[in-house]
Order: structure tokens, then C-alpha cells, then sequence
């Protein structure tokens, strides 16, 4: 094919011309280095020549060589275009200075850890199996495939794990799709924003299929199991904590639950909550959502605007709950094991095993209450553009999956009533048929006095009167 621009996250296209075109069965691709068209056209026709050539002069040899030999062609003439690559051990702090100014989004401090993570497990694999690749450059795709087969196979190949100044050997041997997914996502955005400045023909993990994933189902909390934690935390409360520890942790769920389950938001959005995104005027929570970026209007519940104004007493900070956004900005999961530990002795099941895996998963944990804030939205009667808006979600269909275990609620319901009626009272009658038709008309139906004619026939009838009740059932969350 002719060379192209790439198109970037932001919508605009690459300065720079790239190639793609295929010789002897083999596809090559890169960047041709060239922000004029025209000289990136004769920059692709070159290589095209000097590739034919390879293959057409040389005398047949193994596959293995002739790889060997096309790979050092390609180092030899990208050499000579950009110079010398970046050595691997300088990567990372490389990419860290270019990144910003090429990522839509630039990651927290949580996040730059994660994608260093990534990182320093794929260095390792190549100082134990590729010890002669020293620079970016000299990555190869077979490389990248190899890696990425290792984890889909066997985790992540750094076994080590420090912690508090000791180190642990994960016993994890597979991970599930959306981890593995991760793997190749932040390796290929690495090499993506390095690709200029290491002078990359190609990026080694483009080819790189992305593990299936299925959506992990979390599970709503039943209203039993609400009013369960709701009376836990109300006892707690009213009696007098001895331990430290016990205050603290009270303290935590307190605010994960009463502010979770009254706004939908996620476990960050909850434990970040500062006191210029309440407004007690409006009453309400106004919010851009951290994950959507979306500009949220949350009303604020009875309960939780006394538990806001409960906290508005003792404010100390920014923070509608500073010791939950300290703990939350030092150890998240530190959050979620004190949620998950006071669902365990209430005896709610929190954790789900999986055929073929060895870690369990969360089933209800505090993103639960996000589903359960959606769901009994969806049994009360919410409408999906009035709960999309609440929730922060950008895609519509995104609001209905969280509202999926409404529809499955209803499906349960309707097949409860069928096998209630007996499988007679299934089918109509031939007067039931008759009925429902003349109902239909009188629906449809524009003239009044045709309506005020049914009106009447119906009171001469049954001596009772047509009333219009317009009251609807509601349901409160608290």
C-alpha cells in the first residue's frame, strides 16, 4: 500500500509518512522518517529495492539466517537515518519524559507505577532469555510474542514481590484476560511514544492479539443484606469503640457505605470527595468523574446530607473524609480490605472462584454498590438518561449493563407469575380477546364524546365510577 499518516488518540495525524507493504510473504512496516509525501514515497520505493535484492542475490539458506540477515539490514539502514537507539536500561526514564505530552490523560502516581511495572517485568524477561538485545531497537516482534505467550501462560515472569521491605514469591500462575490485556497495552504505548526518538521501523507489540475478556459480573446487594450493613454500622456507632483500630475502621466503612450506596460513584470518587464538589444549596454532589472525565449531578439523599453535615462539624481539610482519602492515597487496597473484611463477618459472600484459576474474585465489594445504586434506580423506575447522568457513564450502553440485574429481576418475576396462573389462564378467551381490542380502541381513540359514551355505558353497567388515580410507587434510597 501507499505510506500513510497515523492517525493519534487526539484525532490528529503523525508528521512524520509511514510504510506498509509486503515482499516474498513477509510484511514489513515502520516509519519512513519523512514528513514530506513525496519523499517518503521514494524512502518506501528504497527499501522495497534493498529487501527484493536481499532475498533475489542471496544463495538459499535457512529461514533462520535469512531472519538474521533482514534483521540487521533493518538496524544498518535505520543506523544510518537515526543514529545509535535508546540502550533499554534509559528507556523507561525516556519514555516518562515524553509521555505527558502525548498521553490524553496523564496517570497519577498510582498509575506511573503500574506502567513501570509492566516495564521492569518485560526487562527482566529479555536479561533471562535475550541476553545480546541491549537497546529498544533490537526488540523484535518474535521478542514481544514470546513475552506476552509467557504471561498468558505462566503470569507475570518476575516472581518477586516487595512488600514493607520483604520480598514474596507470587504463587499466581495465570491471570485472568483484562490483566493480561493490560500487559500488552502499556508495553505497546511504551514503544509507541519511544518509536521517534529510538528510531523504530515498527512497533514490536502491534501485532499483539489482545486476550478475550468477559465482563466481570459483580453482583447487586440483596435489600436484606443492605439493612444488614446499614444495622451494623448503626450499632457500631451507638456503642462505645475501645480498640483504636475498631474506630478507625468503623470510621472507613461508615463513609464507603452511607456515601456509596446514596451516589453510585466509584470507590475513588467516594474516598476523594472534597467539600467544593457539595453543594448544600443545591443539594447536591456536582463532580467530574474520574474515570469518564464526565461532569456529574448527583441529588443529595436525607442520609446523606445528615452524614455530610455530621462530617461539616469536624472538617478538617479539603477532604469530606480525610483519613479515607489518606488511607486511599497510601494503599487503596487497604480500603477495600476493611470493606470486604466487615462483609465477611456479616457473613456476606464477597469473594467468586473461577474454573482454572486460583485467585477468587470480588462479586460484592465496593463497586457493588455502584451496581446497586443502578439497580434499585431500574426497580424504582429511574429513566436510563436521568441515572446516565448521575452516574457519569458516556456510553448509554454502559448504564445498561449496570441495570441488567433489574431486567433479570423482571424476567425471574414474569416467569413466577406465568407458572402461578396455570398453563389455562395462559391463552385468552375469545371475550378476553374482545375486551382487550375494545380497550385498544378506546386508547387510540380522539373523539371526547365517544370516551364520555364509554363513560356513561360503563356507570349504567357497573354503577361505579371512573377515577383517576395517578399516584406511582416509589422507592427511596436511602
Amino acid at each position: 500500500m501507499s505510506v500513510f499518516r497515523k492517525k493519534r488518540e487526539n484525532g490528529t495525524f503523525s508528521e512524520n509518512w509511514y510504510y506498509k507493504f509486503v515482499v516474498n510473504g513477509k510484511r514489513y512496516k515502520g516509519s519512513t522518517f519523512k514528513n514530506d509525501k513525496q519523499e517518503a514515497l521514494e524512502f518506501e520505493e528504497d527499501i522495497k529495492r534493498k529487501i527484493r535484492a536481499l532475498y533475489d542475490d542471496r544463495p538459499v539458506v535457512s529461514e533462520k539466517e535469512k531472519q538474521r540477515n533482514l534483521l540487521n539490514f533493518r538496524e544498518k539502514i535505520t543506523a544510518e537515518i537515526q543514529g545509535d537507539s535508546i540502550p533499554l536500561e534509559n528507556a523507561w526514564e525516556i519514555f516518562k519524559r515524553d509521555a505527558p505530552a502525548k498521553l490524553r490523560k496523564i496517570p497519577n502516581e498510582k498509575g506511573w507505577a503500574a506502567k513501570e511495572g509492566y516495564w521492569i517485568d518485560f526487562l527482566y524477561f529479555l536479561e533471562k532469555t535475550h541476553l545480546d538485545c541491549k537497546t529498544i531497537r533490537e526488540v523484535t516482534p518474535a521478542m514481544a510474542e514470546e513475552y506476552i505467550s509467557l504471561v498468558k501462560t505462566s503470569g507475570k515472569v518476575k516472581k518477586d514481590i516487595n512488600c514493607n521491605g520483604k520480598v514474596y514469591q507470587s504463587t499466581a500462575s495465570k491471570l485472568s484476560s483484562s490483566s493480561i490485556n493490560k500487559y500488552i497495552i502499556h508495553l505497546k504505548q511504551i514503544f509507541r511514544i519511544l518509536s521517534p526518538v529510538a528510531g523504530l521501523l515498527e512497533n514490536p507489540f502491534d501485532g499483539i492479539q489482545k486476550a478475550l475478556t468477559r465482563t466481570k459480573k459483580r453482583e447487586v446487594f440483596e435489600i436484606e443484606e443492605l439493612e444488614k450493613i446499614d444495622a451494623h454500622l448503626k450499632s457500631l456507632k451507638q456503642k462505645p469503640l475501645i480498640f483504636k483500630s475498631d474506630k478507625f475502621n468503623f470510621l472507613i466503612n461508615e463513609a464507603l457505605f452511607i456515601i456509596g450506596i446514596n451516589t453510585g460513584m466509584r470507590r475513588g470518587n467516594i474516598c476523594l470527595l472534597k467539600w467544593r464538589e457539595v453543594n448544600f444549596n443545591k443539594r447536591a454532589i456536582i463532580k467530574e468523574a474520574s474515570k469518564s472525565e464526565a461532569t456529574v449531578f448527583i441529588p443529595i439523599s436525607k442520609v446523606l446530607h445528615d452524614f455530610l453535615k455530621e462530617k461539616e462539624q469536624i472538617k478538617k481539610d479539603q477532604y469530606v473524609v480525610p483519613e479515607l482519602a489518606d488511607l486511599y492515597l497510601k494503599n487503596d487496597d487497604g480500603v477495600s480490605y476493611r470493606f470486604k473484611k466487615m462483609l465477611k463477618e456479616l457473613g456476606i459472600e464477597s469473594l467468586k472462584a473461577h474454573d482454572g484459576r486460583s485467585r477468587r474474585t470480588s462479586s460484592k465489594d465496593i463497586h457493588a454498590l455502584r451496581h446497586t445504586f443502578c439497580y434499585l434506580h431500574g426497580i424504582q423506575g429511574t429513566d436510563l438518561v436521568t441515572l446516565q447522568s448521575m452516574v457519569g457513564h458516556l456510553d448509554k450502553k454502559m448504564t445498561e449493563a449496570y441495570m441488567m440485574h433489574q431486567t433479570e429481576e423482571l424476567k425471574r418475576d414474569a416467569i413466577e407469575k406465568f407458572s402461578m396462573k396455570g398453563f389455562t389462564a395462559v391463552f385468552q378467551s375469545p371475550l378476553d380477546r374482545r375486551k382487550k381490542l375494545l380497550i385498544q380502541k378506546i386508547e387510540n381513540s380522539q373523539s371526547e364524546s365517544l370516551i364520555e359514551k364509554a363513560e356513561s355505558l360503563f356507570q349504567i353497567q357497573t354503577g361505579l365510577e371512573l377515577k383517576n388515580n395517578g399516584d406511582s410507587p416509589s422507592f427511596r434510597i436511602r
